[in-house]
């Protein structure tokens, strides 16, 4: 096509027809500059169809992380909740002179369990989003709704752990100095231990230890809670979104 345009160029230009010469020239440049804007139109396509790639393959692996963070909480937190804040309100019970021990080791041992997830909890895995974050990709996700429902659920989790922090006792500290706590025998305490465990159970120290623990237990319960409801609304948008035809492979 170009050569075509040089021989009349060439012939234009023996003939001294400046004008017709002219008309072809810029005729030539506007081929070009198409052929160019054509290039930059099908780079740009390739470009957004690896970004949407790319984005779909974020959004997957979001997915699963959430997930897996839900099923972890209900393993170690919710199945464990109702337990765990009964043991607390048996060992306040007897603390304030309102419960009658009729098994020492039973009772030493349900008291014990209070201390389950206590101190602080990491409330599941943000690998995925740090990789988001760190290479700039969050910018990859188009949606503003997904987007925000994503930073909203991550957002909170790293606040959520850092108050956990704060309203953490000394719950676990505290029963583990009276009763040594050994994995492969879990139920085993000494008539020693029982009798030391009976008396520091009564003390204040212990009293106010044991309502900070389910101050922090209320509030994991309710960080927990709204965590699966926000993991829940991300999951929803991301697989709507998923699930359109346009987006599968």
């Amino acid at each position: 096509m170009l050569s075509f345009f040089r021989k009349i160029r060439k012939n234009l230009l023996v003939e001294s027809k400046f004008s017709k010469y002219l008309m072809y020239a810029i005729g030539e440049i506007l081929l070009v500059v198409i052929g160019i804007l054509i290039a930059l139109s099908i780079n740009n396509w390739n470009q957004q169809k690896l970004d949407r790639i790319t984005e779909n393959n974020y959004l997957r692996a979001i997915v699963n992380e959430l997930k897996s963070n839900n099923e972890i909480d209900d393993q170690l937190i919710f199945s464990r909740m109702d337990k765990k804040i009964n043991s607390l309100l048996l060992a306040k019970a007897y603390a304030e002179g309102r419960h009658t021990v009729e098994n020492q080791k039973e009772f030493i041992n349900a008291v014990g369990y209070g201390a389950v997830f206590s101190g602080s909890y990491f409330l599941g895995d943000d690998d995925v989003f740090k990789e988001l974050v760190s290479t700039g990709n969050l910018s990859l996700l188009i949606d503003s709704e997904i987007k925000e429902a994503i930073i909203i659920y991550y957002n909170s989790q790293e606040s959520y752990f850092n108050r956990s922090k704060i309203h953490a006792s000394s719950y676990l500290d505290f029963t583990n100095k009276i009763k040594p706590f050994d994995s492969q025998n879990i139920s085993h305490i000494s008539e020693y231990d029982q009798a030391e465990a009976m008396e520091a159970y009564k003390t204040s120290e212990f009293r106010e230890i044991i309502d900070k623990e389910l101050s922090y237990t209320y509030k994991i319960r309710d960080y927990v809670t709204n965590q699966a409801r926000f993991a829940k609304n991300a999951i929803d948008l991301i697989e709507k979104k998923l699930n359109k035809p346009e987006a599968k492979p």
